[in-house]
């Protein structure tokens, strides 16, 4: 295998070399700033040409020992692995070894680019079970993008005994996935019954578009126990599906409410 390289800190050297030469030449320090992304694609160009020839094996096994040596993995050879669809099955072998957050989820970021199928399965287990919120979040991410195959198996897991915070992060990609899911306003509104986080459900209500959704927010917007960030969020929801909302309330003593009103907090 070839011998691993900081491409970073050789970019680093590269265009801190590139700049004090220019500003020898007489060059502004603006118009140098102008000229670094043409510095950067001239740079690229020429060091991607360690990578060429490299074969699927070759350009895996680089992948996981720039991961194994602790050293930025450069984006270069990220670009040419996602360009060479063959290296899917080996990345998505790496990604399933025992690793670190970063590291799995740098490789989670590789197979959601490459479009893989591969890792569906393993990105709803760390969805729903994960301990670990990176984690979750990098897979709720990969996930929103994985078309009708994940929303298919999450559709099919929402039926299963999950707390709220689970379900929330299942509805989030439901949500935010394309194509459009039908038939979720139920499911946001019976979060927004029992969740603890109604701004965020409120956001997920008014991105969805269902205007089912507005009684529960109308009851929540005049609830005792609301406090001031979850009620602008539903204000918010009600006005984007359509309905109306005076915002008259105040909320003396909620420190969000007295920072915007007040002027910012006291101490």
């Amino acid at each position: 295998m070839k011998q691993l390289i900081d491409f970073d800190a050789q970019f680093n050297q590269y265009m801190d070399d590139w700049a004090e030469t220019l500003l020898k030449k007489g060059k502004k320090p603006e118009e140098i700033e102008e000229m670094i992304p043409q510095a950067y694609q001239a740079w690229a160009n020429k060091a991607k040409e360690y990578f060429s020839g490299m074969s699927v094996e070759e350009l895996v096994k680089m992948l996981g020992a720039y991961l194994d040596e602790d050293i930025n993995v450069p984006d270069i050879l990220l670009d040419k692995i996602v360009e060479t669809p063959e290296c899917e099955k080996g990345v998505f072998d790496l990604f399933m070894e025992e690793r670190s957050d970063s590291e799995r989820v740098t490789l989670m970021n590789v197979l959601s680019d490459m479009g893989s199928k591969l890792f569906i399965q393993e990105n709803i287990n760390i969805l729903c079970y994960s301990e670990s919120e990176v984690l979750a979040e990098a897979a709720a991410e990969a996930l929103k993008y994985a078309g009708e195959d994940a929303q298919k198996e999450l559709l099919r897991v929402y039926g299963e005994e999950y707390d709220n915070e689970t379900l929330e992060k299942i509805v989030y990609v439901l949500v935010y996935s394309e194509p459009k899911v039908e038939g979720l306003g139920e499911k946001l509104i019976s979060l927004m019954n029992t969740t603890d986080n109604k701004a965020i459900i409120a956001g997920m209500m008014a991105f969805y578009g269902d205007d089912k959704c507005l009684p529960v927010l109308k009851t929540v917007e005049n609830s005792k126990d609301i406090n001031y960030i979850d009620y602008v969020e539903i204000c918010d929801a009600i006005e984007a599906l359509g309905g109306e909302t005076s915002r008259e309330r105040e909320f003396d003593g909620d420190e969000y409410y007295e920072m915007m009103h007040n002027g910012g907090f006291e101490g």
